[in-house]
């Protein structure tokens, strides 16, 4: 606590030395704010570039799905579905 007030209580700025010894024990200072932005940064851009073929995707889903609607009731894909599950499992 005592070294903390004498830290804020200081008026001259650390010497040259005071500041390589630091650099030397490893006492850097780091904002958290640095690590949040580069991982910020870093899942924008594999979004971007995931982005395009998960769009692809879920259109061809939605075509699909819309497809076999436009064919059957949804009861009967129901149905089916069921009697597939079924079947598989045994």
């Amino acid at each position: 606590m005592a070294e903390q007030a004498d830290r804020e209580s200081r008026t001259e700025q650390p010497t040259e030395k005071k500041i390589v010894d630091e650099v030397e024990k490893g006492n850097i200072p780091v904002s958290r704010e640095a690590s949040v932005f580069a991982f910020t940064i870093a899942m924008l851009a594999i979004t971007v570039f995931m982005a395009k073929d998960l769009l692809r995707s879920v259109g061809f889903i939605l075509q699909h799905c819309l497809a076999i609607q436009a064919k059957y009731s949804f009861k009967t894909v129901l149905m089916r579905f069921h009697s597939l599950t079924r079947s598989s499992g045994k």
